[in-house]
Order: structure tokens, then C-alpha cells, then sequence
């Protein structure tokens, strides 16, 4: 069976979104339960799917099909890695991307799932597995209603914060041939 670009990104992105549903909880020792920081780093961890399993995508195409298409997504830029061009890890980055990661975070706290760690001391809750698996279908389920649909791809450059396999050139140009932004804009 054949899957087109469009509908690859888009169960790229529901992968995402499950991901961010239940990743950006941590487990604690005893069950305990708290919600991760809103940083960079969080965001690319809970965002990221591992090559690895990366069949919790699709089934629709066999394993090396479908990382020789997320290599060519890679390479055009629908999809971002933390590891620069070693691909261990890709997501769908953006400002949609950060949203999503905002609204799974703010789910789980609207619910009294504290952040896990805050001036170094533990703030965690205590949740049974079933409560937690629960709590993050309907997780899953709202996050999908809010983002439905994946953003688009980057059309332009966003140094400093973008992924590029080196720093940008000493000619000011974006290594992976993307315009700059317009002056002001950010």
C-alpha cells in the first residue's frame, strides 16, 4: 500500500502529539507522577520519536521504506533532529510544534499533576498506572482536537534555534539554503 508525503507528516505528527501525551509526565520512583520543565531540552526529548521505533508511526510501509522516507523528509526539511544530521531522534518542529508541547504540559497541571522537580525538591504526585494511562488517552484525545493538523514546514531560516549541522556561515547565509528572515521579523 502506498502513503503520500502528506499523509506520512500527518502520522508523524499523531505519533507526536501521543508522544507529547504522556512524555511530558515523568515517572517518579513509587508511582509518583510530575510534569516535566517547559525548556528546550524538554521540548525536543518529549517531542522526538527514536529510529528505533520508528514503526509506532505506521505499518503501512516496511521498516527500511519508511526510514528511507523520513531521511528524504529530513533532507527537505519537514522534519528536525536533535542530533544534526545523525538522525538517532526527528520531530516536527515549529511554532504549532511548541504549542502542542505547551498544551500537553498545561493539561497534565490543570489536572493537579504538579512539575516534578522545582528548586531541586520533588513535587510529585502519586498516580496508579491505570490513572495514568487514562489520563493520557484523554490527553491524547484533546491535544488532537487543539492540533489537528501538523505545521508547515520551515520556509525560512530560524538561526540561532534551528538544527543546522553547523553553526550558520561566516556569510550570514543559512547552510541548508533556507532565505533568511525579514529584518524585524522573528
Amino acid at each position: 500500500m502506498k502513503i503520500s508525503d502528506i499523509e506520512l507528516i500527518q502520522a508523524i505528527w499523531k505519533n507526536q502529539i501521543r508522544l507529547l501525551s504522556g512524555s511530558v509526565v515523568m515517572r517518579y520512583v513509587g508511582g509518583m507522577y510530575g510534569v516535566c520543565r517547559n525548556d528546550d531540552f524538554w521540548y525536543v526529548s518529549n517531542s522526538s520519536e527514536h529510529r528505533c521505533s520508528r514503526q509506532n508511526i505506521t505499518r503501512v510501509l516496511g521498516e527500511q521504506q519508511l526510514w528511507s522516507r523520513i531521511k528524504r523528509l529530513y533532507q527537505e526539511g519537514h522534519l528536525s533532529s536533535k542530533y544534526h544530521g545523525e538522525l538517532l531522534t526527528f520531530f516536527i518542529d515549529g511554532e504549532l510544534a511548541r504549542e502542542a508541547f505547551s498544551a500537553a504540559r498545561n493539561w497534565w497541571l490543570a489536572r493537579g499533576i504538579p512539575q516534578g522537580m522545582e528548586n531541586g525538591a520533588s513535587r510529585c504526585v502519586p498516580l496508579s498506572e491505570n490513572q495514568y494511562q487514562a489520563m493520557q488517552k484523554d490527553c491524547f484525545a484533546d491535544l488532537m482536537d487543539m492540533f489537528p493538523s501538523p505545521p508547515e514546514k520551515t520556509k525560512t531560516c530560524t538561526y540561532p534555534s534551528c538544527n543546522c549541522p553547523f553553526d550558520m556561515g561566516a556569510d550570514s547565509k543559512c547552510l541548508r539554503n533556507r532565505p533568511s528572515k525579514p529584518e524585524g521579523g522573528r
